[in-house]
């Protein structure tokens, strides 16, 4: 009785509504309370919906061996059994390993299991709102699951997120459950060093004065510098602390060597970035810029123009010579219509940042 439509189901996300839960609102909004009266009927059904166990007959959803079965196929299966089910222990493991939202529908006393709790929160952090509270109060089970799953961070009271032990354990197991520490932690220069040389992803979660410190930035760079050199790293998460540093004029200096070192492996995508989260009038990103208008193919060109508009001043020169040996070198293109349409995107983004930087320069353009 139940259509084929393929339903996309969270495997330890919370249950979403979908078009088999309405099928069985509409069956038993006909009168028909019960459909399947055979463990084996309905264990075959709930491989096309994961709701079946609705439509089953008390007897069947009282039915150990075939709950057993059921929970170990659909996480909502776990749902309709019977009360004595629920409070089952194994019935309550077995179906918590398929779904950890399952454990929402256990009995109380076993919401407060540490085991069972334990191992649903390692699985999903946010079951954490269903488990009983004395166990989140409850610095053993607390430490065991953040060794577990990290992201539990996010769901603790906040004394545990200013509890450098927990936090410590947390951030070993996931450096981005840093973003949950307290900011007492993130502004610690002593952890985010020690977090860093595990993981030097930790800079991302580091409060913005400690990049005031020469050997914290002597630090973050020399990571940064480590890790592109065997790969494309996103600046994008630590542009606040490139600019940070960029505008302080007494470690901005530090970030030269990452700038040469992007130039030189000709890594335009990051040094782009670098340079995008300089402030205006960062004489070294727009020397960048320049360096990579001149080297980098024509889509490219655009963005770095368009960059150039807004970081380097009115009037640089270096910036406007840059542009224009690039708008005199129109690449060797077939000229057909599509071929030529990154050239003229270029074209008039290059117009359009001359025209900001020579503002006050009486040559048209």
């Amino acid at each position: 009785p139940f259509p084929e439509d393929r339903v996309v189901h969270d495997k330890d996300g919370p249950p979403k509504p979908d078009k088999k839960r309405l099928v069985n609102k509409h069956i038993k909004a006909c009168g028909v309370a019960t459909v399947y009266h055979d463990g084996r009927a309905v264990l075959e059904a709930l491989q096309h919906n994961p709701h079946a166990m609705e439509l089953a007959s008390d007897e069947i959803r009282s039915n150990r061996q075939v709950a057993m079965s059921a929970v170990s196929m659909s996480g909502q299966a776990f749902s309709a059994l019977s009360e004595k089910l629920k409070a089952d222990r194994a019935v309550a493991f077995a179906a918590v390993r398929f779904s950890s939202y399952a454990l929402r529908h256990a009995a109380s006393h076993l919401r407060a299991d540490p085991e069972l709790a334990l191992e649903a929160i390692t699985h999903h952090p946010a079951v954490a709102k269903v488990i009983a509270p004395e166990l989140l109060s409850n610095e053993e089970f607390v430490m065991a699951a953040v060794r577990q799953n990290g992201h539990v961070l996010e769901h603790l009271a906040i004394d545990f997120c200013e509890n450098i032990d927990i936090v410590r354990a947390a951030v070993s197991q996931n450096v981005h459950a840093f973003r949950h520490a307290a900011p007492s932690i993130c502004a610690d220069r002593s952890f985010v060093l020690e977090a860093a040389s595990v993981d030097f992803r930790a800079f991302e979660y580091a409060d913005l004065q400690l990049f005031e410190d020469s050997d914290v930035v002597r630090v973050f760079v020399q990571s940064l510098m480590e890790a592109s050199l065997t790969s494309e790293v996103p600046l994008k998460p630590y542009a606040s602390a490139l600019r940070a540093i960029g505008e302080n004029e007494r470690v901005g200096h530090q970030l030269d060597p990452l700038f040469d070192m992007l130039d030189g492996l000709k890594k335009w995508n990051s040094a782009l970035l670098l340079a995008q989260s300089m402030g205006r009038g960062h004489q070294r990103a727009i020397s960048t810029l320049c360096n990579c208008l001149r080297n980098s193919d024509l889509g490219f060109q655009t963005d770095v123009a368009l960059a150039l508009k807004s970081i380097a001043g009115r009037g640089n020169t270096q910036a406007i010579a840059a542009i224009r040996s690039c708008m005199r070198k129109p690449p060797s293109i077939k000229k057909t219509k599509k071929n030529c349409r990154p050239w003229l995107r270029f074209l008039d983004q290059a117009k359009s940042t001359l025209a900001e930087l020579e503002k006050d320069d009486p040559e048209t353009i």
